[in-house]
C-alpha cells in the first residue's frame, strides 16, 4: 500500500493576496500605537522643557509610516495599471479585483495615517488640563 501524502498542485498567484491587501492596515495601527505610547511616554518621562524635542520625535513617527505606505500606494497603482483587461474581454478576474482592493486599502491606510498625526502639528504636545 502506498502512504499517504497531500499535494497541492496549484498555479501560484500572480497578483497581490489578502495578506498584501491588509498591509497597509497593519502598518497604520501600528503607527497609531507607536504615536500614541511615544506621546504618552514622551510627556510622563521628559521635563517640560523638551517639548520640541518630543514634537520632532513624533512628526518623524507619524512621516515615516507615510512614505512607506506612499511607495506602497505607488506599488499597488502600477499594479492595477498592469492587470487591468482589455476593454471587451468579458468579466474582470480575481487578480483584477485583489489589484483593485490592495489600491483602495492602501489608499485609506495613507488617509488614516496622515490625519492620525494632523494633530502633532497644531496641538501642544504636553498641554495641562485647562
Amino acid at each position: 500500500m502506498k502512504p499517504y501524502t497531500h499535494r497541492l498542485d496549484r498555479v501560484p498567484a500572480s497578483g497581490p493576496g489578502l495578506l498584501r491587501a491588509i498591509t497597509g492596515l497593519l502598518i497604520w495601527s501600528i503607527s497609531f500605537l507607536t504615536l500614541y505610547v511615544a506621546h504618552a511616554q514622551g510627556c510622563q518621562l521628559m521635563s517640560p522643557g523638551m517639548s520640541g524635542l518630543l514634537k520632532t520625535g513624533l512628526i518623524i513617527l507619524w512621516v515615516l509610516p507615510l512614505i512607506v505606505l506612499g511607495a506602497m500606494l505607488m506599488a499597488s497603482w502600477r499594479r492595477m495599471r498592469r492587470t487591468r483587461p482589455p476593454p471587451g474581454t468579458g468579466e474582470p478576474s480575481t487578480s483584477v479585483f485583489m489589484a483593485v482592493l490592495t489600491l483602495l486599502l492602501d489608499l485609506s491606510s495613507w488617509f488614516a495615517v496622515l490625519a492620525t498625526g494632523v494633530p502633532i502639528l497644531f496641538v501642544p504636545v504636553c498641554a495641562g488640563p485647562a
